[in-house]
């Protein structure tokens, strides 16, 4: 196992992200590395670009929110539900009603958590949410 110290892990990363940006994969990233002592604490924090690739930007930070597109959802819900599984918490055919059933439509109770992951649930697979923050004034945006 390679062992890198964190500047360079740095360096690396930013090498991948600048490289990305410039193809015009996305404006920018925030990325957060943690550590598992007796809890989970966050130990690194590396951000590059800006929100938005249309004005006004902003520089990517901690704190910045971002459209939840259709990449995001099945990445963010599989290391969240690893970590639920790996604690007994959650079972993949567990249906949603049967974990958050208070705020779950009657039409999407069905839905198994294995569905979400396999974008097989039926939800649609894109909606541009994002649109409805052109209206917000831009210092309601901006949570840096």
């Amino acid at each position: 196992m390679k062992i890198i110290n964190k500047y360079r892990l740095k360096e690396e990363i930013g090498d991948i992200v600048r490289n990305s940006m410039e193809k015009n994969i996305f404006s920018g990233v925030c990325i957060s590395f943690s550590k598992k002592d007796a809890d989970y604490k966050w130990i690194e924090n590396y951000s590059f670009g800006k929100t938005t690739k249309f004005e006004p930007q902003t520089r990517v930070g901690i704190k910045s929110c971002f459209d939840l597109a259709s990449l995001t959802k099945p990445m963010v819900t599989s290391l969240s539900l690893a970590v639920l599984i790996e604690k007994g918490k959650i079972d993949v055919e567990n249906k949603l009603s049967d974990c958050c059933g208070w705020f779950i439509p009657d039409d999407k109770k069905n839905i198994k958590i294995s569905h979400l992951l396999s974008h097989s649930s039926g939800l649609p697979a894109h909606r541009p949410y994002y649109q409805e923050l052109f209206d917000v004034p831009f210092k309601k945006k901006n949570l840096n």
